[in-house]
């Protein structure tokens, strides 16, 4: 049994393989051959064979992809969304700033305002400067899996602190410093290694 693109062919014709005959012992060695040969060249869905070549999906979408998590790992559009997706504003040397990308080097877009006591962070943050002006103070809840790079500013427009946590995992802040530091103070939140570090004008 031949193996070529994909497709089994029968070495030997159909009319050899008839009920009553007498198998030939030969004949039958060459097709379960080539069906080990056909096989030994399968990727295997429990991981255990890896590609040898390039692979083309002829136009076909790779579909139910995780999420990245390590710098090797293929991108999905979630992440590919909360790390490069591009927002409008200034640009220099036609580059987006602000773009949810740490290389910007720093958050810029447009500002979103927040009155209420509580904040649950999405897609729409990213890149964004924050002004929270709640006057008793505001928790800022950090959602997960926003995409390597992504940052958002925040900016505390009002006497309430702004206290940070996230929705899962580790807030990263030195010396647990994860208030922002006064009116007028302002933090930026990057996601970092699959953990949201804080940088800023902070306190306890």
């Amino acid at each position: 049994m031949a193996f070529s693109g994909g497709t089994f062919s029968l070495l030997t014709a159909s009319s050899a393989y008839q009920t009553g005959q007498t198998a030939d012992g030969a004949a039958l060695y060459l097709e379960l051959a080539g069906i080990a040969a056909g096989l030994s060249a399968c990727l295997l869905k429990d991981g255990s064979q890896s590609p040898t070549a390039d692979l083309t999906l002829a136009g076909y979408r790779l579909t139910n992809l995780g999420n990245a998590s390590a710098s090797t790992d293929a991108v999905n559009r979630q992440t590919a969304d909360g790390r490069y997706a591009r927002l409008s504003g200034f640009t220099m040397a036609g580059a987006a700033l602000g773009d949810g990308n740490a290389a910007s080097g720093f958050v810029t877009g447009d500002l979103a305002e927040v009155t209420a006591s509580t904040l649950a962070t999405g897609a729409a943050h990213l890149g964004k400067w924050v002004n929270i002006t709640h006057g008793t103070g505001c928790t800022v809840t950090l959602h997960d899996l926003p995409g390597e790079g992504a940052e958002i500013g925040f900016i505390q427009r009002g006497a309430g602190a702004i206290t940070f946590a996230v929705a899962s995992g580790t807030l990263r802040t030195r010396g647990s410093l994860n208030k922002s530091g006064g009116q007028y103070a302002g933090v930026v939140a990057i996601h970092r290694d699959g953990e949201w570090h804080l940088f800023g004008d902070r306190t306890s």
